[in-house]
């Protein structure tokens, strides 16, 4: 019983998600009452199985947090407590529905396949969202109409497949706990001297050590002009965040998208299916959001750190700070703009995809650097941040208003392509001026419930 109460605080910390999860049971009783026990027996396993794909991303996710929470404090067999918690979850959620299979309905090995593939995929996608996406939507175009899905042997395969992953996935607390006891000790290591032999070790408590330091000092007339270009790299790593493009990386990356879509053009020879082109893009849309909330979430957790280095005597001027942080949020997206930029115009000069799929995917892109780039300046031009933020609401609403009417309106120029770029635009701009003209937040104000973590 305690396990199951474990369960229950860990998954329903949050009452949408148990309305969520009774929504879809209530759904497949309804398929059982209308369509009998068999035929409906079959839409109820694949609810269930969606459901318990998207509780074990959630209790996957909850569970890196708290286990990184206890290896902080040394908290002690915090790693059994949580395996005990997979087991339970397991049990209500996953082996409940296999039970119900063998009574009566979809023949069992089909519904052990389709219980146990739900709940690997939402582990995955708790751990590898861009990926993960990129796999649902390719597996949600090819799997039904695939004869080989209702094969013995590929559903065993689906099943075994997925015993792996719930096995690692059992050694994710202790993981955890051991790969956060290191995180403190990173920089302490024979490779960080490597990078920076330059710089002697007794001499890096000297404020003329670091890049640009002297340009930095705000002297009279002069007021650090020509400390701009070293600003954004400081307070980077004054603040805990980066803004260098791992180009070694992102060529990967663009390798992996060109390699999606030339499989998806070998499954598809006879017909056009724009599909792979679209989750490479959600994908690269995902990269941009993740890379300026991470900017953002630092600045807001990071009051104490920038009270600190307020007070540094060599501190640039109000203006090279707030020029600091509009350049980190769009150099930190160069990248990800590279790799579909390149990817895109592969394809096209490949045949692969047409100007019509560009246009929409050029149009996704730019709507979520504008969006999330205007959010992140809106919120820091505000006196206090809160937890409820009205102009971040605002700005995804105007330019989603925006991108609808600008793709809808692709054929030609017209009143409704112009509207839709001056709803794209006007957020933007807006959040710029607001934050260029307001005085500077530093340290940043946050309301405490903007940062607390929800248990």
């Amino acid at each position: 019983m305690r396990s199951v109460g474990r369960v229950w605080r860990l998954l329903f910390y949050r009452p949408m998600i148990l309305v969520l999860l009774l929504l879809f049971y209530a759904a497949a009783a309804l398929l059982i009452v209308k369509f009998g026990a068999i035929k409906g027996a079959v839409g109820a396993a694949l609810l269930a199985a969606f459901a318990v794909g998207g509780l074990a991303a959630v209790l996957t996710e909850r569970i890196v947090r708290f286990s990184r929470e206890a290896s902080i404090i040394a908290l002690p067999d915090h790693a059994r407590v949580m395996r005990s918690v997979q087991i339970g979850f397991l049990v209500i959620f996953a082996a409940a529905p296999v039970v119900r299979a063998f009574l009566g309905g979809p023949p069992p090995l089909g519904a052990v396949a389709a219980v146990s593939v739900a709940t690997s995929a939402g582990i995955v996608f708790a751990s590898y969202r861009g990926i993960a996406i990129l796999l649902l939507m390719l597996g949600a175009q090819m799997l039904p109409r695939s004869p080989w899905v209702h094969l013995p042997a590929v559903q065993a395969l689906g099943v075994a497949a997925s015993g792996l992953v719930l096995w690692q996935w059992f050694d994710l607390p202790r993981k955890i706990e051991r790969g956060a006891g290191f995180e403190n000790t990173k920089l302490a290591d024979a490779r960080h001297e490597r990078r920076h032999p330059s710089v002697p070790t007794h001499d890096m408590m000297r404020p003329e050590a670091l890049p640009g330091a002297r340009a930095l000092a705000v002297q009279p007339g002069a007021e650090g002009l020509h400390g701009d270009r070293h600003v954004p790299a400081l307070l980077a790593v004054g603040l805990g965040y980066g803004i260098k493009t791992n180009w070694r990386g992102k060529l990967y990356g663009f390798g992996v998208a060109l390699a999606v879509l030339a499989a998806w053009q070998l499954l598809h020879r006879q017909t056009r299916n724009p599909l792979a082109y679209t989750c490479v893009t959600a994908v690269c849309c995902m990269s941009i959001v993740a890379h300026v909330q991470h900017i953002l979430r630092r600045w807001l957790g990071s009051a104490h750190e920038q009270a600190l280095l307020w007070l540094a005597p060599q501190w640039p001027a109000p203006r090279l700070i707030k020029r600091a942080f509009i350049a980190s949020t769009l150099r930190v997206q160069l990248g990800t703009v590279a790799i579909w930029a390149s990817a895109s115009l592969a394809a096209g000069v490949l045949g692969w995809i047409d100007g019509p799929e560009i246009y929409l995917g050029s149009c996704a892109m730019l709507a979520t650097s504008l969006a999330f780039t205007a959010a992140a300046w809106a919120v820091l031009a505000q006196r206090r941040v809160r937890e409820t933020n009205l102009p971040t609401t605002l700005c995804a609403l105007t330019v989603g208003v925006g991108t609808v009417l600008a793709i809808s309106a692709h054929q030609g120029l017209n009143i409704a392509l112009l509207i839709g770029i001056v709803l794209m635009m006007g957020p933007p701009v807006v959040a710029f001026a607001w934050y260029t003209l307001a005085p500077l937040r530093f340290p940043v104000k946050v309301d405490p419930r903007v940062l607390q973590t929800r248990r």
